[in-house]
This record gives C-alpha cells, sequence and structure tokens, in this order.
C-alpha cells in the first residue's frame, strides 16, 4: 500500500483495512515531522552583521568551545579560505566580543543566536545564504593551504561523474575515522599500532584511544606540524584519490550541498544545549585515572542527521584524501589539549610566516 496523504489513511481507516491505532500513530508521526521541522529553525533572538560578497560557496566557522584556538583558527581560515565567503555563528553568544572582534578584523559575517541552539542556527544560516556549497568547520580545526582547495576540486569531480553528494570530508587527525587514512599516508601505521593499539575505525568511537586517550591527540599532533609540511604529503601521495566513509562521521569539517539539507527542512534540532563542559571534564578525569574511555554521550544533533540523511537517501560520505587538516581534540581529551596547544601556540604559525 502506497498510504501518503491523510485521505488515504481515512478510508483504509473506514474500510477496516487499517486499525486505528495504524491511523493514530501516522496522525502522531505527521504531526511530530511538522513541528520537528519548525523548530529546526526556533531561535528567540539573532544578531546578523553581514559581511558577504555572494559567492557560491559559504564556509561556517562554529564558535564556542575552543576560545583559546581562536587567534589562530581565524588566522588560518583568513588564509586558506581566499574566494569563500565566511561568516562565524555563535550560538549562545559566549565570548561574544571576541568573536565579533576577530571577525571584524578578517572581514568575516558574524551571527549570533539565542538560545544556545548551534543546530538551529546552522539552519538559520541555511536558510538565508545564497551559497550553494557550505563548508562547516569547528573552532578547534586548523585549515592549511590545500583544505579547501582539494575538498572542492573532490566534490565536483564527483559531481562530474554522476554521484550524489550528502558531503565530502578531508583527513584530519585527531578523528575517529581518518585517523587511519593519517597514519596510513604518513607511514605511521605500525608505529601507532606498537604504541597505542591496532587502529581500526569500523567500530564504535567510545571503544578507540583515539577518541578518548589525550595522549594518542598528543602523539598525532606532534606528527602534524608543521601543518603545511604535512599537507604537502597528502597533496604529492594521495592527490586525486577518494574514500568512501563507511560508518557515522564526526562532523568536525564537512562539505554539504545547501539545497540537500534545504530540501529536507534543514538539520534535525535537539534543542538548546546545557553543558557544565568544566563540571563535566572534572568528573570525566576523577572517574578515569587510568585513562579509560568515560561513558558519556553529548547530544550531536547536527552530526546525526547529516549522518542519517546521507544513508537514507543513498547520498555518499565521501573522503577527500589529499585534503588534510587538523582537529585539536575530541571532548574527553580537551583539557589536557587546550594546555597542549597554548604551550605550543607558535608552531601553529610558523609555516604561515614562512
Amino acid at each position: 500500500m502506497n498510504l501518503k496523504t491523510h485521505k488515504d489513511w481515512t478510508l483504509k481507516l473506514l474500510k477496516r483495512e487499517i486499525t486505528f491505532h495504524d491511523y493514530l500513530m501516522f496522525i502522531i508521526r505527521r504531526v511530530y515531522v511538522r513541528m520537528q521541522m519548525k523548530y529546526n529553525t526556533h531561535l528567540k533572538k539573532v544578531v546578523v552583521v553581514d559581511r558577504s560578497n555572494g559567492r557560491d560557496v559559504g564556509l561556517v566557522l562554529l564558535t564556542g568551545l575552543y576560545p583559546a584556538t581562536w587567534d589562530v583558527v581565524f588566522r588560518r581560515v583568513y588564509e586558506y579560505a581566499d574566494g569563500v565567503d565566511v561568516v562565524v555563528l555563535n550560538a549562545g553568544g559566549f565570548n561574544r566580543e571576541r568573536a565579533m572582534e576577530l571577525a571584524k578584523e578578517y572581514g568575516f559575517s558574524y551571527v549570533e543566536g539565542y538560545p544556545n541552539n548551534y543546530t538551529a542556527l546552522q539552519n538559520y544560516y541555511l536558510m538565508n545564504t545564497s551559497a550553494k556549497i557550505i563548508i562547516k568547520m569547528d573552532d578547534d580545526v586548523f585549515l592549511t593551504k590545500y583544505t579547501i582547495g582539494n575538498l572542492l576540486e573532490t566534490y565536483r569531480k564527483l559531481r562530474e561523474e554522476g554521484y550524489d553528494v550528502g558531503f565530502v570530508a578531508p583527513v584530519l587527525n585527531v578523528n575517529n575515522v581518518t585517523y587511519y587514512h593519517f597514519l596510513k599516508t604518513l607511514g605511521l601505521v605500525e608505529e601507532y599500532e606498537r604504541l597505542f593499539e591496532k587502529p581500526i575505525y569500523i567500530r564504535n568511537w567510545t571503544k578507540q584511544r583515539v577518541w578518548y586517550d589525550p595522549e594518542v591527540a598528543k602523539w598525532l599532533w606532534e606528527n602534524s606540524l608543521p601543518l603545511n609540511e604535512v599537507a604537502e604529503v597528502f597533496q604529492q601521495k594521495n592527490r586525486d584519490k577518494i574514500d568512501t566513509i563507511p560508518v557515522r562521521f564526526s562532523i568536525q569539517l564537512i562539505l554539504y550541498e545547501a539545497s540537500f539539507l534545504k530540501q529536507l527542512g534543514g538539520l534535525s534540532s535537539p534543542g538548546p544545549k546545557f553543558v557544565d563542559l568544566q563540571r563535566n571534564t572534572d568528573r570525566i578525569y576523577k572517574a578515569t585515572p587510568q585513562i579509560k574511555a568515560p561513558r558519556i554521550v553529548i547530544p550531536l544533533g547536527d552530526e546525526e542527521s547529516i549522518n542519517f540523511f546521507a544513508d537514507i537517501y543513498m547520498a555518499g560520505r565521501f573522503l577527500s584524501l589529499s585534503s588534510f587538516a587538523g582537529h585539536l581534540a575530541y571532548f574527553p581529551q580537551s583539557t589536557y589539549m587546550i594546555e597542549w596547544f597554548i604551550r605550543n601556540k607558535e608552531k601553529f604559525l610558523t609555516d604561515i610566516k614562512r
């Protein structure tokens, strides 16, 4: 049976081809979907400073969690996102003065939304931008000179060959899927296995040390700097190479078509995010003195929904193996890695100054 409309279901109920319970669940699902789609863009207040130039590609920089990295992250976006409209999204207005100051300094647009619903704010941008391609990145991701260009090149190649694209991602060093490709490209697989564990990425992320162990994150970063020199290796060894992503992917940096999500009503919003980061971090490390994987799940509405949409609509999740960027850390590693970043901050800028 193809029961798409309310009339279809009503007729089936009257003919006793379905039960009242079937009919009731149809109504509930129908109402829920409409409410969810409306809620996806629900914000009480939005502040917009528009400095865009109407380009076809928009880069969304989500700020909030890691203000300690902003000086370097913003600088690298400015250096390596040429020809792309950049917008800073600040859900909840955290550290707003600093975020607005950096956006103004580099000529980026700035959008602030209340309450702290980062998914709804992304949807607000999605529904109001003229950009056809959107590149979303977190505020602890560090671009290289090849990251954006190679992502776009991979996307265009896929579309020219007829693939439906859910999203395209680069190789990130601290990522529960692409760390394997990072190790393989740099010839570090055996050393990683000897020091930590066998790098198997098709398994739950909480079982992988790359997700919860700060020593792994530190070691990966020690093999990632200077960023542009490592990016050159990916450019030379993995030119034109593309792989698929077979499992749920952590979307620290992805490229997707605006039309793909617009037709679906945007990313699914889980609501405002109220997280006491310091308290949670302290609890994690007190509970895991031996660096065991913490039993914690943080709601990720945007990540869950875009992975789901890509799968359910058979739009591929692709990996651009020539595109490389650095991701500082996952949440369980963050306190340790922010301290490490501050001590090593200059190393993140040396390749720019050359």
